[in-house]
């Protein structure tokens, strides 16, 4: 038998009681209350989204906020519903429904993204929507799966639920950045045509339904969240192995960044399926596994239980709407070795209980296997690679210090960094400390159409004139080339000045994306991108950035803040300055997102990426501001003048310094 590295490593689940259960004077509850969604929202709040099932099993996607008892889930408030099933593809003639969702917070997009199942006139197919403050959805519409020849089967023949989305770009499978979605086809149609009944790909070992992995290039969506439903390059992940799964297995919880891969908790069915049934399942057990994907690899498995971590043993899980079921749909990390878990309690109810993980073994997997997919299908694996830090992307964390993996998911990115280590030796030679990647692409919002390469470079002493000219020479040629080397933008300091910048010291070589390289005196924002290298940053060269960086608490990031609000922005808002610079509008969305970030910092004490810090501010400051707010974050990557909109940008830099001169 196969060792369960969970076991070993000691992941216990510990249950902490039934969070939600049906409001018996809500017919819109009548059939129950199961598997929701998590998500912390924009004001650090838990909220889930629970499924709600009506009278003959119509269900909608509610909104709760969880009510804590310490640290312990003890209650919701209910807030209402956030999708209803409307659209053709969530309704059928006896009904319909929005089931099962997720929501996984996309920080490169500022959105969250929620999966559900629309149950319509051809089954169960999977949908997406998106929103920025969790109580407004926007549907992206079903997702549809490309043909692939290597396959040779059409999946959008065939029903598909439990999808999952990660929270941020993969390797796809020709190596590039790609969005992926896990998902769970099933292959029985003769529920559409009994003469059918199971018609699997061509060559596929195992008929029985399980864990599917395909993708989409980061850069399309990036262009255009739609994208998102147009998915591709379908590999197998994993099908059911255990006695406890021997039915089918599907996916549980969004992909939750861990030591050492992507982990996901599953479900396993045991017991009998009956044929030409997509509804429920009577004579069937569901429990609770974990599996862990390789990083490099989403459609390798590196561990997976062997044994359930949770099973249906209390009466509140085996005796519901449909007995025997723990179905675990939503987790909240707290810290590093914890996270919360929801789930469904015989579709009646729902629960948490609380997953302890110890550090699994650094290799897991065993070698690299050949993808067990249908003949012709690529599923060539490279090898394990060492493993990253830990980077927890699935919701907006406002506190936890999470410290993203060099190198990112941007191999062009990665490519102008290394050449400018390079660069940066040859220049400074043996004074070379470290270089550290901050600003979005260490708080995780990094938008390529926009965003610069924001880093730090720790010297030994101070630069001397030589070295100086050859920076200077160094970043003439990075500019005059254009591309990303081009859009570098960070600052040199001696490990003195890196300690405990002052603002009103020194002047240091600095240089960006819209100015030369040259001696600049700290501003406000300095201190900023300080708190992000030593919390966040990415570690491309030398030590562990809070080695040599001295931390920077609540109150300097809100002295910072209101240094920078209460100086050129407020000079800007009363017309003191020049504003010609911000008539383009990707330049008032700098603005507009600016001031976003200011204002959360200044009540929360802590720095968040822009499109999180857009949300709150959104559902903060009310109206007439969301619309701004939503607009802005289109806008980042537009280079059109619009004058019409300047004034109303001017005017949301005024209002948010009048509010930072009343925190004072």
């Amino acid at each position: 038998m196969t060792p369960d590295a969970f076991a070993a490593a000691g992941w216990t689940a510990r249950r902490l009681g039934v969070v939600m259960t049906p409001d018996r004077d809500d017919p819109r509850e009548a059939g129950g209350v199961c598997n929701p969604a998590c998500a912390r929202g924009p004001d650090g709040e838990l909220y889930l989204f629970p499924r709600l099932v009506a009278e003959g099993n119509f269900s909608r996607v509610g909104l709760a906020r969880v009510r804590f008892d310490g640290d312990v889930p003890a209650g919701v408030e209910r807030l209402g519903v956030v999708l209803e099933p409307e659209a053709q593809w969530e309704c059928h003639r006896g009904g319909g429904g929005v089931e099962d969702p997720r929501v996984t917070f996309v920080a490169a997009l500022g959105r969250y993204v929620m999966t559900y199942t629309g149950w319509g006139p051809l089954g169960p197919r999977v949908a997406l929507a998106t929103s920025t403050d969790l109580e407004r959805w926007d549907r992206l519409g079903p997702v549809g799966f490309a043909f692939d020849p290597g396959l040779r089967a059409d999946l959008n023949l065939y029903p598909n639920k439990d999808a999952l989305l990660f929270p941020e770009p993969v390797p796809g499978p020709d190596g590039e950045p790609a969005f992926a979605l896990l998902h769970r086809p099933m292959w029985d149609l003769s529920w559409a045509n009994p003469a059918e009944g199971e018609l699997p790909p061509p060559g596929l070992p195992d008929p029985r339904p399980g864990i599917w992995v395909s993708f989409v290039p980061a850069k399309e969506v990036l262009a255009d969240p739609i994208r998102l439903t147009s998915v591709r390059d379908h590999r197998l992940v994993a099908l059911p192995e255990q006695p406890w799964e021997e039915a089918k297995l599907g996916g549980g919880t969004p992909p939750l960044r861990v030591e050492g891969g992507w982990l996901v908790l599953h479900h396993g069915v045991a017991g009998r399926l009956a044929p030409g049934r997509v509804e429920h399942q009577p004579a069937v057990r569901y429990t609770a596994g974990a599996m862990l994907l390789d990083p490099e690899d989403v459609a390798r498995v590196l561990a997976r239980s062997t044994e359930p971590l949770l099973e249906p043993d209390l009466p509140g899980e085996r005796e519901g709407v449909v007995p025997n079921v723990v179905f675990p749909t939503a987790i909240d990390p707290r810290g590093e070795r914890e996270a919360d878990l929801y789930y469904g309690m015989a579709d009646a109810r729902i629960g948490a209980f609380r997953l302890t993980m110890g550090p699994l073994p650094r290799s897991t997997g065993g070698p690299p296997r050949q993808s067990p997919g249908p003949p012709d299908s690529p599923g060539d694996h490279p090898g394990s690679p060492p493993d990253p830090p830990i980077h927890r992307g699935t919701i907006p964390a406002v506190t936890a210090s999470a410290r993203p993996g060099w190198p990112t998911p941007w191999p062009e990115v990665d490519l102008a960094v290394e050449r400018l280590l390079d660069g940066v030796g040859d220049a400074v030679g043996g004074q070379l400390v470290g270089l550290y990647l901050h600003g979005s692409l260490a708080l995780g919002d990094f938008f390529p159409p926009a965003s610069d390469v924001d880093f730090h470079v720790a010297t030994a002493g101070v630069l001397g004139r030589e070295a100086l000219e050859r920076l200077g020479a160094l970043h003439a040629a990075f500019k005059a080339e254009g591309g990303w080397v081009a859009r570098l933008e960070g600052v040199y300091l001696p490990p003195s000045a890196l300690r405990r910048l002052e603002p009103a010291g020194e002047r240091w070589p600095t240089v960006g994306s819209d100015w030369d390289f040259g001696l600049g005196r700290p501003g406000p924002t300095w201190v900023l991108d300080r708190w992000v290298t030593r919390e966040h940053g990415l570690v491309v060269t030398g030590p562990d950035p809070r080695e040599l960086i001295d931390p920077v608490g609540p109150g300097e990031l809100r002295a910072a803040v209101l240094a920078s609000m209460l100086g050129d922005w407020a000079g800007r808002a009363r017309g003191d300055g020049d504003v010609a610079w911000l008539r383009p509008r990707n330049y008032q969305a700098f603005a507009v997102l600016t001031m976003c970030r200011d204002l959360y910092v200044l009540e929360r004490g802590v720095l968040v990426s822009k499109p999180v810090a857009a949300a709150w501010a959104s559902r903060r400051l009310g109206s007439p501001w969301p619309d701004l707010v939503e607009r802005a974050l289109g806008w980042r990557a537009d280079e059109r003048v619009d004058d019409r909109s300047l004034g109303e940008t001017l005017a949301f830099v005024a209002h948010a310094v009048e509010l930072a001169r009343s925190a004072r």
